[in-house]
């Protein structure tokens, strides 16, 4: 009886295993995570923007009070002084524009300085109306800058003034606008959904794992 050889080849091949199953969940789940830790760290950075900027704020407008400089009265000549916190700017007036919201009317004024630096400008309170309406563009005015360095105000313009009268803008201390709260709230939001996000993330990939 002849007898037969039978080779045999065992092949191994590398297996591809399933992202799902493993360590650390799928690569989506990676990237909703590391997203969610963005969204968090970026609302911590905002909050903390907002709170500086509130108490810099309350600061500006403390030093704004008190020095000459930035009395309006100031408005009524382009004179400046050294380190002085406001300084008087001629400017020119390319456009104006109007924005409506919550049944009133905000007034802007477009303005470009001699040294190129252009500003969108909210007017506010008594007189802010009667400015807009006056001015034309290209006209010729004078606007207060906040220009004490280190300050979020640092470089606003507290009051706009042409030959008639002066108006005072919406970043002005004493116009009482805390634009610095606003953003602490949407830091708050941001850091909220981003912790969400993230702990909806871990409890999944824990169920993963003691499934698993």
């Amino acid at each position: 009886m002849a007898t037969s050889h039978v080779r045999v080849n065992v092949v191994t091949r590398f297996v591809r295993l399933n992202p799902e199953t493993t360590r650390g969940g799928s690569a989506p789940g990676l990237r909703m995570t590391w997203f969610a830790l963005a969204v968090a760290v970026l609302g911590i950075v905002q909050m903390g923007y907002g709170i500086w900027g509130e108490y810099s704020d309350r600061a500006a407008g403390e030093l704004y009070r008190q020095d000459r400089s930035c009395l309006p009265s100031m408005l009524d000549s382009a004179g400046w002084r050294p380190n002085a916190a406001c300084r008087i700017e001629p400017a020119v007036v390319y456009d104006r524009h109007t924005h409506s919201a919550r049944s009133r009317t905000h007034y802007y004024l477009l303005t470009v300085a001699r040294n190129g630096t252009r500003d969108v400008t909210p007017l506010f309170g008594p007189g802010s109306t009667e400015l807009w309406e006056r001015v034309r563009p290209t006209q010729q005015i004078l606007i207060q800058r906040f220009v004490a360095p280190g300050y979020h105000k640092t470089g606003d313009v507290m009051a706009v003034a042409d030959s008639s009268g002066w108006s005072l803008t919406s970043d002005n201390p004493d116009a009482a606008r805390h634009y610095s709260v606003m953003t602490v709230l949407l830091g708050c939001l941001l850091f909220a959904i981003g912790a969400g996000l993230f702990t909806s993330r871990l409890r999944a990939s824990r169920l993963t794992e003691a499934r698993a």
